[in-house]
């Protein structure tokens, strides 16, 4: 973690980040296309910080170069994928973002 409580930009290839991801959680992804747009999901001035940090969320910063897209991937608990995403969408997150849900398959 950096001084400002948030996880150092990694930058690795989104395929390999799927395939690290553990099956018996669930994860809300966040990709931010450069190609699209010139605000970067990754700075540390987004709102989206303060709302995880203040419940007790923290997510993995991703950068894959390769595709010139950034990621926020976020761990959270089986079950609360739907209301978490909602809170997200209804308050911090820029509306342009595109958002997945990988929900848990193993007990």
């Amino acid at each position: 973690m950096d001084k400002s409580g948030k996880e150092p930009i990694i930058e690795m290839r989104f395929s390999d980040v799927k395939q690290s991801l553990d099956a018996s959680q669930s994860y809300l992804v966040f990709e931010n296309d450069r190609h699209k747009s010139d605000d970067s999901l990754l700075s540390d001035d987004q709102a989206i910080y303060q709302y995880l940090a203040e419940h007790g969320y923290a997510g993995k910063r991703i950068y894959d170069a390769d595709l010139n897209r950034e990621y926020l991937v976020v761990q959270v608990g089986p079950g609360n994928e739907d209301i978490i995403l909602g809170r997200l969408l209804a308050g911090p997150l820029p509306r342009k973002m595109v958002y997945y849900v990988y929900k848990a398959t193993k007990p």
